[in-house]
């Protein structure tokens, strides 16, 4: 039996994978509309009955080479996510999606490196409708009610805002350091995710007030480090006499480049001792 060979959208795969690998346009309405339009000459996703979301993206993923975020048994991470690039994708796809459904009726247009559609796509009010022709600018955050309007002539059902749960100081540290990953990743001093470029980290490094601030940054995660191991002990030692707060020093007194941020665990432990 033969087996059918597989046709590969090129034009979608150069696209997805110079997303992937460029940080300079990576959020760009620009890029969400050059993977919408190659995805529009996909020869092998373009029936709308046979189509399915989750399995399109898993196909861009795959010509793009990302598999998201990979982590070792340990929790130790191998591969960075991408959350842009997701994004990027998942938008374009949602695009396509009202694309196959409506066809040219989908009346989208790209001008001026943005997105321009019938103001009536994103807003219900009765001047919108007195005009439906008018086109307005399509923000990336409205593409999915736009595109909900499109393909079911519905609007998302607005509903009262809960307030934002407040983070775990565990995810509010791991964003910030992945958030400094990023940033030097931007700055072409990391290569492929893991090898240091030493070339251009001596050049940034040349400014002595990227060494200074980088100093005060480990002195002030010592000081974290300093004050959780010696909040611990003088708990333990305190055996349930009193408040373990009552060991901790003024915190006001604490900064990372004075003599008191240096002789901060020695004092801590013999309060906790004198006690």
């Amino acid at each position: 039996m033969t087996k059918i060979k597989e046709v590969i959208n090129e034009k979608l795969k150069e696209v997805l994978i110079e997303n992937l690998h460029s940080l300079n346009n990576a959020s760009s309405q620009n890029t969400i509309n050059e993977m919408y339009e190659a995805m529009k000459s996909d020869t092998l996703h373009n029936q709308l009955d046979k189509f399915d979301k989750d399995k399109f993206r898993e196909y861009c993923w795959n010509l793009a080479g990302y598999t998201g975020e990979e982590k070792t048994p340990l929790g130790y991470e191998l591969k960075r996510r991408n959350r842009t690039f997701e994004q990027n994708v998942q938008k374009a796809i949602t695009l396509y999606y009202a694309y196959l459904n409506k066809g040219d009726q989908f009346k989208i247009e790209f001008k001026n490196n943005k997105f321009m559609i019938p103001q009536t796509y994103i807003d219900g009010s009765k001047e919108a409708n007195k005009n439906p022709d008018k086109k307005v600018v399509l923000p990336s955050s409205k593409i999915d009610e736009a595109s909900q309007f499109v393909v079911s002539g519905t609007r998302k059902a607005i509903t009262k805002k809960t307030p934002p749960a407040t983070p775990e100081f565990i995810d509010t540290l791991t964003e910030a350091i992945n958030n400094f990953a990023e940033a030097l990743l931007s700055k072409n001093l990391v290569v492929n995710n893991t090898t240091l470029n030493y070339q251009e980290l001596y050049t940034k490094f040349k400014n002595p007030n990227v060494v200074k601030k980088l100093e005060q940054h480990i002195n002030f995660c010592q000081l974290l480090v300093s004050a959780y191991k010696s909040s611990e002990i003088a708990f333990n030692k305190s055996k349930g006499n009193g408040d373990p707060v009552d060991y901790m020093p003024d915190s006001r007194k604490l900064t990372s480049d004075t003599q008191e941020f240096k002789e901060f665990t020695p004092k801590f432990l013999l309060q906790a001792e004198a006690k």
